[in-house]
């Protein structure tokens, strides 16, 4: 179990990690803004999730290794953009919006659950929001700070599906688990694979909640 929850640790800080560089770069960041923007997104929510749980230090500081491979993913991405900047604008920019979308999707689904994960840990006597609260803003939370350090609305708040999905996967992992339908590991995949399907359902047909115009 301890080896399941690490790689999905490491799933999620490299898919945040990349969509933190992309922003970075297409808010025309240098090297060191895109490392931060990185790495900020990766670890985050989950900064905050231990700050919400009393958890201190965060477990990001705690173990350098997150913030090691968000480094080392940020670089990475840095130098794919930078090899790939002289191919026809119109196709990068698609490529790079369906990275943006793909990994932010990956990240939103892996860090909900983990993020729920956390609080079981800790106690399985919480309230059932205690549990989809600490999931959603570990989901979120990456992204909300990227934004802000981008100077743009955040994304959950204006765009597509989005919060929503780390919602409804939260609810699912939840009921599966107060239950005990599956095994944690399976009610996991479960629910990270709702989250990522209706984030990406979500943005292919650019659904959004009502809002006033």
């Amino acid at each position: 179990m301890d080896d399941f929850i690490f790689r999905l640790e490491i799933l999620g800080v490299i898919a945040f990690a990349v969509t933190g560089a992309l922003d970075a770069i297409d808010s025309k960041m240098d090297l060191l803004g895109v490392i931060i923007l990185g790495v900020t997104t990766s670890v985050g929510g989950g900064i905050i999730r231990d700050l919400v749980l009393g958890i201190n230090p965060p477990k990001s500081f705690v173990n350098p290794i997150y913030i090691y491979i968000a480094t080392i993913s940020s670089l990475l991405t840095f130098a794919w953009t930078y090899y790939k900047r002289n191919i026809k604008k119109e196709s990068i920019k698609f490529l790079f919006n369906q990275w943006l979308t793909t990994f932010d999707a990956i990240g939103l689904a892996v860090f909900t659950v983990l993020g729920m994960n956390v609080a079981y840990s800790l106690s399985y006597d919480y309230r059932g929001i205690v549990y989809v609260f600490v999931g959603v803003i570990t989901g979120v939370g990456g992204g909300i700070l990227r934004d802000v350090l981008s100077q743009k609305m955040p994304y959950i708040l204006e765009r597509n599906i989005y919060a929503s999905a780390s919602i409804v996967g939260a609810l699912v992992h939840y009921f599966l688990i107060k239950h005990q339908i599956f095994t944690q590991p399976v009610s996991m995949i479960i629910s990270m694979l709702i989250i990522f399907t209706v984030r990406m359902v979500a943005a292919k047909f650019e659904l959004n909640l009502p809002k006033v115009r």
